[in-house]
């Protein structure tokens, strides 16, 4: 996903909004919402730089969490100590810092998208119904 939001300059101008605290776009809006942040995802948006940086990490987070909670807990998962307050302590520190993001678009849409259809054609032709690979023009 990162890939493809990040060709278009209209997924990238989020930064340079926020920085310049312009748009209304404001740190505390990125990711947190409510007085104390417990409105996860309530406005979340798949932006160039937070889909690799904040979503792709905590999804990190969540699957470690529950790795670890397979193998050092007896797949015992105490979701508030293990997964959301790490989590918080991560996008409260993410809010604030000052990544570096490029506002300009990387590479073609079109060339993107052809890349990703040809890595995951085949691994799907088994899930999914025929006619929707009926066409090869894509290559």
């Amino acid at each position: 996903m990162e890939a493809v939001v990040s060709t278009q300059s209209t997924w990238k101008q989020w930064y340079q909004r926020r920085v310049h605290g312009s748009s209304g776009i404001n740190a505390e809006y990125m990711g947190l919402w409510g007085p104390n942040g417990e409105w996860d995802g309530y406005a979340s948006k798949h932006w160039a730089g937070l889909v690799k940086d904040y979503y792709q990490r905590r999804w990190d987070m969540f699957i470690e969490t529950l790795v670890m909670s397979g193998l050092e807990h007896e797949w015992y998962l105490d979701e508030h100590k293990m997964f959301y307050v790490p989590c918080m302590d991560f996008e409260q520190a993410w809010q604030h810092a000052r990544g570096n993001y490029s506002t300009e678009p990387e590479g073609d849409s079109i060339e993107v998208v052809k890349a990703i259809h040809r890595k995951y054609r085949d691994p799907l032709r088994d899930f999914c119904d025929d006619t929707i690979f009926a066409s090869d023009e894509i290559t």
